[in-house]
């Protein structure tokens, strides 16, 4: 999965990568996808439906583990052997995206008041990541990409001028050649991927 595209390379970089350059460029958009994913806190980014995932309350809340939430299709209950279904009405559940640091939730209503799921196991399709990936992680994407062309595979170089003499040293920030992300691509990975850790606040409270 490519979360760039060459023209998002091209327009982060202002150059036409030339001909002889592109499966060279694409390679490197690739494995700076791959890079950034398994950085991502388990998001697959991209815009996906994730069908009948088995999920379990934690203090009567069901948190989806894929964010953004586009759209909830189906909820059911499964009773204790995994196999009979009840289907739980549009109405008496309700979702919040998530994303931006916040955990995506699916939350028991009950006579139009927010509840909460007892025990059993609850049965999702939905909706989930991004149409668009955001520009963010496209730079950082193309960012490393960059990098890794202009340092030909190797680290990449700051270039040091000290009175007469010139040197490069590979410090800092700088992108390695084993495709791990700088600090800074982390924090950028972190924002839109990440969640905070749950406050002692409960999330939902409501009729039984």
């Amino acid at each position: 999965m490519t979360l760039a595209t060459l023209n998002d390379y091209e327009t982060l970089t202002g150059a036409v990568v030339a001909a002889g350059d592109l499966d060279r460029v694409g390679a490197l958009l690739g494995w700076a996808s791959e890079a950034v994913l398994a950085a991502a806190h388990g998001q697959q980014i991209t815009l996906a439906t994730s069908t009948d995932v088995d999920l379990y309350p934690s203090s009567g809340v069901v948190v989806l583990p894929q964010r953004p939430v586009v759209e909830v299709t189906e909820v059911a209950t499964v009773d204790a052997s995994g196999v009979a279904t009840v289907l739980v009405a549009d109405d008496d559940y309700r979702w919040e995206a998530g994303g931006n640091r916040r955990p995506a939730l699916l939350i028991r209503r009950r006579n139009g008041i927010d509840s909460y799921w007892g025990t059993t196991t609850v049965r999702v399709t939905y909706t989930h990541g991004w149409d668009i990936v955001p520009g963010p992680i496209v730079a950082a994407v193309c960012s490393m990409a960059r990098a890794l062309a202009a340092s030909g595979g190797g680290p990449a170089m700051r270039q040091t001028i000290v009175g007469p003499f010139q040197g490069a040293a590979a410090e800092g920030d700088l992108q390695s050649a084993a495709m791990t992300l700088t600090a800074s691509a982390q924090r950028v990975i972190d924002q839109w991927c990440g969640v905070d850790a749950p406050t002692s606040t409960p999330i939902v409270a409501g009729a039984q």
